[in-house]
């Protein structure tokens, strides 16, 4: 745990924003105003990608686009493991839970145009339930 708490901080400081004599001028500067927060996220305050690509290096977050790149490499090694060798590529969109699912269920919804109900295993997230009605299954 230590290790990688200590490479996630130490690849955070190649963020623009975590720069030690950086002055936090301009609309694409990262700035995380609570201590706490930053802390928690490592102080990457920027996103990943560029002009709508995300795989394109962001200048001021160079920290962020290298565990970007590490991400996606540690997910296609993943799918290597589980038996798919034939997949030579893959991307990890970072979105959230309930949008993700929506995705997931319209994608779904093609091959199985005749399906009308989804498996909820978790009654305490709302995000599952207005994902299925955003999906238009219900």
């Amino acid at each position: 745990k230590l290790s990688i708490q200590f490479v996630l901080s130490w690849i955070s400081h190649y963020d623009s924003n975590n720069y030690l004599k950086n002055v936090a001028v301009g609309e694409r500067e990262a700035r995380i105003y609570s201590d706490l927060v930053a802390q928690r996220y490592y102080g990457l305050g920027h996103g990943v990608g560029r002009s709508g690509d995300l795989n394109e290096v962001q200048p001021k977050a160079v920290g962020s686009s290298l565990l970007y790149k590490l991400t996606n490499k540690m997910a296609l090694h993943a799918l290597k493991l589980s038996n798919m060798s034939c997949v030579n590529e893959c991307i990890v969109v970072p979105m959230a839970t309930g949008m993700t699912l929506a995705l997931c269920m319209r994608a779904l919804s093609k091959d199985r145009p005749g399906a009308k109900y989804v498996v909820w295993p978790r009654i305490d997230q709302k995000s599952c339930f207005k994902s299925i009605l955003t999906a238009g299954i219900w």
